[in-house]
């Protein structure tokens, strides 16, 4: 059976050459580029039935391997809807996870070892376990807002299966990581506990030291595909090497859209393929059914300065254009009452809305309820309440309501140069004295805290009676907390993300005429920010760009489009140094926005946020192309030599670092460690060809 013309005579597909050709390969080891809106599922599942239907092959020995469970469930439904009736017998759909989870059982079975009776402690749980390991290690609780970061980093060293020493250099804001990180490891053994990390790299570990249940696995899973393979890391890609036998490994995703580098993704597991897998091929389809012409043009202007990615063209036989609209604002404030005259105006039409950061959905949130507009929210947390600004602003409202709010006011003391010492005294005073009075009345006070202390209380009162948007204005001059911010801007905060908080209050608070009304709608948005969790029939949709991967839009809208933020500060700073991995995944991540959008693109341009000037962001005028971002500045020939492992051990001199040498040489990657910041890792054809750094011959 010709499964194309089947697909087109009976389900009205029509498929295009590099379509067909990859459902019809039978090579043994194969990579499958697929560009966004390619078309890449109903291919795979296509090429499953194509083995099954024409090849005889036992559709119990096909394995087909996902991140998610959503996506597993949706190509088993594809498959099923495209081939049940020609073929009732449904090969095998599973997320990874799941995978090594049978694994773990099979070894159980064998050894009769049980399974650790805690698979993955539910979310309250594993906060609880970590807080109090953090504060038996750090002697402090931890903030709200480092506890998804350390999350994060956990699964990112697992991932990545960093070694011992790797560990030691690994750089990470959480204050004693690494110590952290071990005792988190001993409650695990101790408790008989593994979390979805662990369970990978223990199947791989049965997998190497059980040759008889590698083997089964080998001789059950004869052809193995991976789907969105730019999303597996290290741990997994080792899993799939590990089973993978002499017949067939099938790939397919686009390092284009490798956006989880916190789960210890890269795109260099796919640019290696070959190197991997020395007899593989690589094949690439590269028409878009999706987006309109202009918006694919952008597409292609903006990921082709990458420069760890594939050759590959974006084409589409959609001559449509005028799609996108780039909207001038005085402030990026506005962008949110902007939206809401698109959402009124469109009501047909099916919009996502996506950011970079869940606390940009929030002033949308409380628009939206003030305009009745329905609207769907994917995965919004509520980290941004747990932000010092956030808690800052709120507490300087609460204690101007109730200057004796002991909470509110502990948010803020140190904001008066208030110890905990000087705290605990003036809160063993049982009178009836306002907690400001009473630390007027202690002894041996400094009189530059006296003075703070008299300027808040004598303030405050004050704050009550403005509307809640000059309330934050009055905060930020009167009470210096602007001066405070400053502060923090001088010693590492972003001053962009410092100033976007700021404005989403502000956002909100302009929509009301009492801090009252401002607090309890700010509570409720607190309390309900999910509650638009359900999709069914909402044309309006809200979610992060990476929560957004695989869906598609007739209008995509982005926000903060601001530079700093989105590329970030970080990613900027490390590409000036020559280290272009974070700056290439904000592209990325822009270029995975973008190609959500079928008929409509709309960003906001603007040089103010919070009225203080900023950048809008670079990568609006790379999409239009107004100006080329080059990532190689100099066209000089660079000796081969340099190329070669026998650099490792070699001296380097660094513009910024310093000295240093080379430790480690990992295709375009060199690990250098310097003598004065310690070990960094650079993109060596960058950093030659941009004269950041000189290596000794």
């Amino acid at each position: 059976m010709n499964i194309p013309d089947f697909l087109k005579t009976n389900k009205n597909i029509n498929l295009n050459k590099q379509q067909i050709d990859a459902i019809h390969s039978t090579d043994a080891d194969m990579l499958l580029l697929a560009v966004p809106g390619s078309g890449k599922t109903t291919v795979l599942v296509s090429r499953i039935a194509n083995l099954i239907i024409n090849h005889n092959i036992n559709y119990k020995n096909i394995l087909t391997l996902t991140f998610s469970k959503e996506a597993a469930n949706d190509m088993k439904k594809r498959y099923i809807s495209l081939f049940y009736d020609i073929n009732s017998n449904i090969p095998h759909f599973s997320t990874i996870h799941s995978f090594c989870y049978n694994i773990l059982k099979i070894y159980s079975s064998l050894t009769k070892n049980p399974i650790p009776s805690n698979i993955d402690l539910i979310g309250y749980e594993k906060k609880n376990v970590l807080s109090q390991i953090f504060l038996s290690v750090n002697n402090k609780i931890i903030p709200e807002d480092e506890y998804d970061k350390l999350i994060s980093d956990i699964s990112f060293v697992n991932n990545s299966l960093l070694s011992t020493t790797q560990l030691e250099s690994y750089s990470t804001e959480i204050k004693s990581f690494k110590e952290i990180f071990y005792k988190y490891k001993e409650y695990k053994k101790n408790n008989k506990y593994i979390d979805f990390d662990d369970m990978i790299n223990h199947a791989y570990t049965i997998l190497y030291k059980y040759k008889d249940i590698c083997n089964y696995i080998k001789n059950k899973y004869r052809y193995i595909n991976i789907d969105e393979s730019q999303d597996t890391s290290i741990s997994q890609h080792n899993i799939i090497k590990i089973i993978k036998n002499e017949l067939s490994l099938f790939m397919v995703g686009d390092e284009d859209q490798t956006i989880y580098s916190f789960r210890g993704t890269s795109p260099e597991f796919m640019i290696n393929f070959q190197k991997n897998y020395p007899n593989g091929i690589v094949k690439k389809m590269e028409e878009n059914f999706r987006s309109n012409l202009d918006i694919i043009s952008s597409a292609n202007n903006i990921i082709k300065t990458n420069q760890k990615r594939f050759k590959k063209n974006i084409t589409t036989s959609n001559k449509q254009k005028n799609s996108i609209n780039i909207i001038d604002i005085k402030d990026f404030s506005e962008q949110y009452k902007n939206i809401l005259k698109i959402v009124q105006q469109n009501k047909n039409q099916i919009i996502g809305i996506l950011y970079k950061h869940n606390e940009s959905a929030i002033p949308l949130i409380d628009l939206f309820f003030h305009n009745n507009i329905e609207y769907y929210s994917k995965q919004i947390n509520i980290s941004f309440f747990k932000s010092f600004i956030v808690k800052d602003i709120l507490s300087f409202f609460r204690l101007s309501i109730d200057l004796n709010n002991i909470e509110a006011f502990k948010q803020i003391q140190y904001k008066m140069y208030i110890s905990n010492d000087i705290m605990i005294k003036a809160t063993s005073d049982l009178s009836d004295l306002s907690i400001f009075d009473k630390i007027l009345s202690l002894k041996g006070i400094k009189p530059y805290i006296l003075k703070k202390v008299e300027i808040f209380k004598m303030n405050l009162p004050k704050l009550k009676l403005k509307s809640p948007f000059d309330g934050i204005n009055f905060i930020e001059s009167t009470l210096s907390y602007k001066l405070f911010l400053e502060k923090k801007i001088k010693n590492g905060y972003s001053a962009e993300n410092i100033m976007t908080k700021i404005s989403i209050l502000k956002t909100i608070a302009s929509n009301y005429k009492s801090i009252y009304d401002f607090l309890d709608r700010m509570e409720q948005i607190k309390n309900h920010i999910n509650i638009n969790n359900y999709p069914e029939n909402k044309t309006i949709q809200l979610m992060t760009i990476h929560s957004s991967k695989g869906l598609e839009f007739d209008h995509v809208i982005i926000l903060d489009m601001i530079d700093g933020q989105f590329p970030s500060q970080n990613s900027l700073e490390e590409k000036s140094c020559g280290n272009i991995d974070y700056y290439e995944e904000e592209v990325r991540l822009f270029y995975v926005g973008i190609t959500r959008a079928k008929f409509k693109l709309t960003i906001f341009h603007s040089n103010y946020i919070n009225y203080q000037k900023i950048k809008p962001s670079r990568f609006i005028d790379i999409m239009l192309n107004k100006k080329n971002e080059n990532i190689i500045i100099n066209n000089k020939n660079i000796s081969n030599d340099l190329y070669n492992d026998d650099i490792i051990g070699k001296k380097v001199y660094h513009k910024i670092y310093g000295e240093g040498f080379i430790t480690l040489k990992e295709y375009d990657n060199i690990t250098i460690k310097f003598e004065f910041v310690g070990i960094k890792i650079l993109s060596l054809q960058y950093s030659l060809q941009n004269n950041l750094i000189h290596i000794d011959k």
